[in-house]
């Protein structure tokens, strides 16, 4: 987003300074939507959303290179760091099993963490909902480049490619390579609703 903004508005991006009760900080990393209302008024909002299956990919890879991150992918794997353990517990849900901590952090300085345990939908659908708004405009990440533009109406080719991810470790292959039959089955009965709200098929990559 900020890549084809920039190339809209050149010299004009910067990042979102705002007052909170802990004193100004520059927003760098998720706002919950309660914060985005309540810090950004009169602003548009804008909610990148992505596929199920190849989000649970990137979310474990994310949680792989990150401080702690296999010791906290392994709460989720009921002890077990491999995806396909993550991805159980990931998508069932159980007070006693999953920590009240998801992997990626939520808001500036994490002040509020998810419920996730008390759910009986998957991380995915949780994570969502959690931030969806009926005003809001989803763009997909698939195809961030051109639905952008199609919002704006403008051609933003020429916008530098940031945050482009080069995987170190994680299972071999694409993300559709990372799923059986099984495990297709656990995403489809925890996020298959949501999915089928944002028009993705879980049955394809």
């Amino acid at each position: 987003m900020e890549d084809r903004l920039g190339s809209l508005l050149p010299g004009q991006v910067r990042s979102a300074t705002v007052t909170s009760p802990q004193g100004a900080t520059t927003i760098s990393q998720h706002l919950t939507l309660h914060e985005a209302k309540n810090l950004l008024p009169g602003r548009q909002l804008v909610i990148s959303i992505r596929q199920p299956l190849s989000w649970y990919g990137s979310l474990y890879l994310h949680a792989l290179r990150g401080v702690n991150g296999r010791k906290r992918l392994a709460l989720y794997g009921g002890g077990k760091n491999d995806f396909r353990s993550v991805l159980y517990g990931m998508t069932h849900p159980q007070p006693e099993r999953v920590p009240d901590y998801p992997i990626m952090l939520t808001t500036s300085g994490c002040a509020h963490r998810l419920a996730y345990a008390s759910g009986s939908e998957g991380l995915y659908a949780h994570h969502f909902n959690h931030y969806y708004c009926p005003q809001a405009l989803l763009l997909r990440q698939e195809s961030l480049s051109r639905d952008f533009d199609q919002w704006q109406g403008a051609d933003t080719s020429d916008a530098p490619h940031r945050n482009v991810g080069k995987r170190e470790s994680g299972p071999p292959g694409s993300y559709s390579e990372w799923y059986d039959g099984e495990m297709l089955s656990w995403v489809e009965e925890a996020d298959g609703e949501t999915a089928n709200f944002l028009g993705y098929d879980l049955l394809a990559l």
